[in-house]
């Protein structure tokens, strides 16, 4: 019995048009997998602020979410500079301080 070359580049033809579809399906899928996963992060850091106390209690989560989503830092920069931030201290209020801490020590001796 031979193969008849008409057929086998029909079933090729067909086969490379599968595979097409099949590669686009998965890399929408992978693009909805990672807007998930980074969503997850995003909770999670909320959740670490929170735990920290550096977040407004009266915003709801999706203000947070937003806030945190909306960095232009990736969120792995976010989480290991909301791990290395001690409790009860925002991010914002370290930027509030002088930068020689004049107000700092002027204060202290004040005291």
């Amino acid at each position: 019995m031979a193969i008849d070359q008409k057929a086998v580049r029909e079933v090729l033809t067909a086969a490379s048009g599968m595979l097409r579809a099949l590669s686009e399906e998965k890399e929408k899928l992978a693009a909805r997998i990672a807007v998930y996963e980074r969503n997850d992060q995003a909770k999670e850091i909320v959740d670490m602020m929170e735990a920290r106390g550096m977040l407004d209690p009266s915003d709801s989560l999706q203000t947070k979410l937003a806030h945190v989503l909306g960095s232009k830092e990736s969120l792995d920069v976010v989480k290991k500079a909301v791990a290395l931030t001690p409790s009860g201290v925002t991010l914002g209020s370290l930027s509030d301080v002088p930068a020689d801490g004049s107000e700092t020590l002027e204060s202290y001796l004040a005291d």
